[in-house]
């Protein structure tokens, strides 16, 4: 059993998402970013955290989260055994995932709803909107035939790419390349993805 600190829409979704395709049970605990709350969790203020209700153990930082979730339900098959190829690539999407796609789409966002007017960059957004570009142009060179990240078999990295994607395009950023297109929309289509968006706004309008 898990409880999982954090708000919707946010990063708060990919655990929530990862949660609903290892079946575990959850509760959600509403707690906004850069609230007080958050920051005894974590000092940046950020959410998700995630904890493990049997022992106390807490834990900040979607990405780490989900890897943690698939490794404690491997019978999920959401990653692969440490020091295989397999785990390798993985790690490497997930990676990719981080640095070259959603650090575009956290800037873009910053940049136009989050920092204050005098903060915000003049220009900004145009290159935002070509990182973003050059991020989907480098996915499309990567893609292979399978219809996940990992060819047949749905991973970790797919949820990262699947929310960061949905973030993008809410924001404006859009994606020009057909084969990536396709894959997201798969990826979107995920039913735990849905109960997971669900569960989120529930708890958000209370």
């Amino acid at each position: 059993m898990y409880r999982v600190y954090g708000f919707h829409p946010s990063r708060t979704t990919r655990v929530l998402w990862a949660l609903e395709e290892v079946g575990a049970s959850y509760e959600i605990s509403r707690v906004p970013p850069g609230s007080q709350e958050a920051r005894a969790f974590n000092p940046s203020g950020k959410v998700p955290v995630l904890e493990v209700l049997e022992d106390g153990f807490r834990l900040i930082d979607s990405s780490a989260i989900c890897c943690f979730l698939a490794d404690r339900h491997p019978e999920a098959k959401l990653t692969f055994p440490a020091g295989t190829h397999e785990r390798g690539e993985m790690d490497s999407w997930l990676h990719f995932a981080m640095s070259d796609l959603e650090v575009p789409v956290w800037n873009q966002s910053r940049h136009t709803f989050i920092y204050s007017d005098e903060l915000k960059v003049p220009d900004i957004l145009k290159v935002c909107a070509m990182e973003w570009d050059w991020a989907v142009e480098a996915m499309d060179a990567r893609l292979g035939e399978g219809p996940y990240l990992m060819g047949g078999r749905f991973t970790i990295p797919d949820i990262v790419m699947g929310h960061i994607c949905k973030w993008a395009t809410t924001i404006g950023l859009e994606v020009k390349r057909p084969r990536v297109v396709a894959y997201f929309e798969r990826i979107q289509a995920r039913p735990a993805l849905a109960r997971a968006y669900a569960r989120g706004k529930a708890e958000a309008s209370r």
